[in-house]
């Protein structure tokens, strides 16, 4: 198996090529997916984060938390594989962060998830057994264990490998989802 640095090289070259028209419809399947979920469902507060370039969308889904009265948290970097997460009010209060991802500035209330709460994860791509290839600064690696609430990876099928190169510190997700499937 190759290297997480090449791997991460050959799924950004894959993202890059993937078709808008394929985005835009797994975006919304995944969107979807994640709003018919029961743990999301029962869930007091969605710990999220700002999608970008060519990220599974995560504004419609956190626009949709905000309707059905979810507060929403959206991580912070602090820096040396660090973040905390703050709560989100509305898109005009975000600033670029250090990672040039949008995040709540300095005067946003900050927490930390609970049992009552969903964790939703980012990546690259993700496995079948729902591991996780991330951009390699670490910071899920480190805020991960011990969460709480249930965690979930969203991903698109085209990218899913047979598995990602893993160290004894990856962590699955829960549950993750792709346009075509919920995994558990």
């Amino acid at each position: 198996m190759m290297n997480k640095k090449a791997f991460r090289k050959k799924k950004r070259a894959e993202i890059s090529i993937l078709p808008q028209e394929y985005i835009d419809r797994s975006n919304e399947a995944i969107a979807e997916r994640l709003l018919a979920l029961p743990e999301f469902k029962t869930a007091k507060r969605l710990f999220a984060y700002w999608s970008v370039d060519r990220e599974v969308d995560t504004q419609a889904i956190i626009k949709a938390a905000a309707k059905f009265g979810k507060e929403i948290f959206l991580p912070v970097v602090l820096g040396d594989g660090i973040m905390e997460y703050a709560r989100f009010e509305n898109d005009s209060l975000l600033s670029m962060g250090s990672l040039q991802i949008p995040e709540p500035g300095p005067e946003a209330e900050r927490d930390t998830p609970t049992a009552e709460d969903l964790f939703l994860v980012p990546g690259l791509c993700f496995d079948a057994d729902r591991f996780r290839q991330g951009q390699g600064g670490g910071y899920y690696d480190r805020y991960l264990p011990g969460l709480p609430c249930p965690t979930v990876g969203l991903a698109r099928e085209r990218l899913m490998p047979v598995s990602v190169p893993r160290e004894a510190h990856d962590r699955s997700v829960d549950i993750l989802l792709t346009e075509a499937r919920t995994l558990r």
